[in-house]
């Protein structure tokens, strides 16, 4: 009998985890909440620095907005909701200051590719293939084809009313409460972060997202890739 071995790099691990769980060091798609408890209200976007390489990760804006609070994954506390965010216009992106370096990786829970690449605006191609990770997506990303680089419309903040966005991306995949902030990407190459989910008067609907290239010029901070 012979059997056959895949040889796994050493440095990937293999955990079996759910995205409620406490996850070191941080990973794109899984909970993000305002206390510690498997619920949380948010996904955790993607680990990003800025220039004198202080560590953050992204989520949604609208997640907490006007809340320089306190924020868990699974039941540890990784830092504070920061003052570094913009929600209007093309982004819905804010940076969660964590408390260390060794936080961060390139990782996307329980995706087998690691986020080595970054798309440039303007690069995406309608029809290309989107992916999104957030709290509710089970084991596994969902998928669809990039519709629409330049959706406008308003999205109702209950804090502020009201908010008129443009340049925001459209693909066919489905997003739900808490999937806000999550992962978007395809394989190695990430493209931005989850905003939420428009549905038209047809009863189709569509993930909405900012695109990374856009979050990275509105917030001045780089997604981390190695």
């Amino acid at each position: 009998m012979v059997f056959n071995f895949d040889l796994l790099n050493a440095a990937y691990k293999t955990q079996d985890l759910s995205r409620i769980s406490t996850i070191r060091p941080l990973q794109g798609g899984t909970t993000l909440g305002r206390a510690a408890s498997s619920v949380g209200e948010c996904s955790l976007g993607y680990s990003v620095i800025d220039s004198n390489s202080n560590p953050y990760v992204i989520t949604a804006a609208h997640c907490w907005y006007g809340e320089n609070i306190g924020i868990y994954q699974g039941a540890s506390y990784i830092g504070t909701r920061s003052s570094i965010f913009h929600y209007g216009n093309d982004v819905d992106a804010v940076a969660i200051r964590v408390s260390s370096n060794s936080l961060l990786s390139n990782y996307v829970y329980n995706e087998v590719f690691t986020l080595t690449g970054v798309e440039t605006p303007g690069n995406d191609v309608i029809g290309q293939t989107i992916c999104m990770l957030g709290r509710n997506r089970g084991e596994s990303s969902l998928c669809g084809p990039l519709q629409s680089k330049n959706s406008s419309m308003f999205w109702n903040n209950p804090n502020i009313g009201e908010v008129w966005f443009n340049n925001s991306r459209l693909a066919s995949y489905n997003s739900t409460g808490g999937d806000s902030g999550g992962t978007v990407f395809n394989r190695n190459t990430l493209m931005g972060v989850n905003k939420g989910r428009f549905e038209t008067g047809e009863g189709n609907y569509y993930g909405v997202y900012s695109h990374v290239g856009n979050v990275t010029n509105r917030l001045g901070l780089t997604p981390k890739t190695w």
